[in-house]
C-alpha cells in the first residue's frame, strides 16, 4: 500500500479516536481539570493504539507513545489556553493532522489489495474516512462555526439543535453517495425537499436570528458536503492513476 493509505489509515484511526471513542464525560473531564484529568491520558492512550494498528506492521508500536504524547500535549495545552469555539477546534484538528503525517512518513503498510471488492484498501478506507467526517466531525465544525458567529445566544434550543446535527450528518451522508455513485440530480431534490419541509417552520417564525441560524446551517452542510465529496473523487481517481 501507497504512503497514501498509510495516511488514510491514521486519519481514520484519529476520527475514530476523536469523534467515536470519546464519551462526552471525557471532554468535560478534560475542559474542567486539564493536564490533571485523568481522561485526557486515557483518550491518547486510545489514539497511541489506533495509530499503532493502522501501521499494521512489526515494528508499528514505535507509533504508541508518540502519538500518545504529543495528542494528550495537544489537546491539554488546548483546554487550558484556547477558548472554545470553530478557530481553536480547527487548530487543534491541524496539529494532530501534522503530527499523523510525520508519523506516516516513517511508517509503511502492508496489506494485500481488497481483490475480491474490485478496489484498493486505499480506496476502501478512502470512502470510510470521508463518510465519517461528514457525520460527527463536520457537525460538530459546523455548530462550532455557528456559535462562534453568536448564533448560539438565540439559537433555536438544545433539544432542536441536537436533532438538527443528526439531520445534518444524515443529509451530508446522502449527499456523499449521490455524488460517488453519479447521482448528482438527486441533490437537487434533496434540497428541495429540505426547502419544502423547512419552509413553513420559517414563515411562521418571527425569530429572524433562527432564520438566519437554520438557512446558515443548511449551506454550510451542503457546501461541506459537496466540497468533500469532489475531494474524495478527486483522490480516489488520482490514486487509480497511480496504481
Amino acid at each position: 500500500m501507497s504512503d497514501a493509505g498509510i495516511w488514510v489509515a491514521l486519519l481514520l484511526g484519529h476520527l475514530l479516536g476523536d469523534f467515536v471513542f470519546q464519551p462526552k464525560a471525557w471532554v468535560e473531564e478534560r475542559n474542567n481539570l486539564r493536564f490533571r484529568a485523568p481522561a485526557l491520558y486515557f483518550h491518547g492512550l486510545v489514539h497511541g493504539l489506533l495509530a499503532a494498528l493502522a501501521i499494521a506492521s512489526a515494528d508499528a508500536l514505535w507509533a504508541l507513545p508518540v502519538v500518545l504524547v504529543t495528542h494528550v500535549l495537544i489537546d491539554g495545552a488546548k483546554s487550558t489556553f484556547a477558548p472554545r469555539g470553530a478557530f481553536s477546534f480547527v487548530v487543534d484538528q491541524l496539529l494532530h493532522l501534522a503530527v499523523l503525517i510525520g508519523v506516516g512518513l516513517g511508517a509503511e503498510l502492508r496489506v494485500p489489495d481488497l481483490i475480491p471488492l474490485g478496489f484498493s484498501p486505499e480506496t476502501a478506507m478512502l470512502y470510510v474516512f470521508f463518510g465519517l467526517f461528514l457525520t460527527r466531525p463536520s457537525g460538530f465544525f459546523i455548530q462550532e462555526l455557528l456559535d462562534s458567529l453568536g448564533t448560539v445566544d438565540k439559537a433555536p434550543e438544545e433539544s432542536i439543535r441536537r436533532t438538527g446535527f443528526w439531520i445534518g450528518a444524515l443529509e451530508r451522508l446522502l449527499i456523499f453517495f449521490f455524488v460517488i455513485s453519479g447521482s448528482l440530480a438527486s441533490i437537487g431534490f434533496l434540497l428541495a425537499a429540505k426547502s419544502v419541509f423547512r419552509f413553513g417552520d420559517l414563515r411562521e417564525s418571527q425569530d429572524r436570528m433562527r432564520t438566519e441560524y437554520v438557512l446558515l446551517g443548511t449551506l454550510l452542510s451542503f457546501g461541506l458536503a459537496l466540497g468533500a465529496s469532489a475531494l474524495c473523487l478527486y483522490l480516489s481517481s488520482l490514486w487509480n492513476k497511480v496504481g
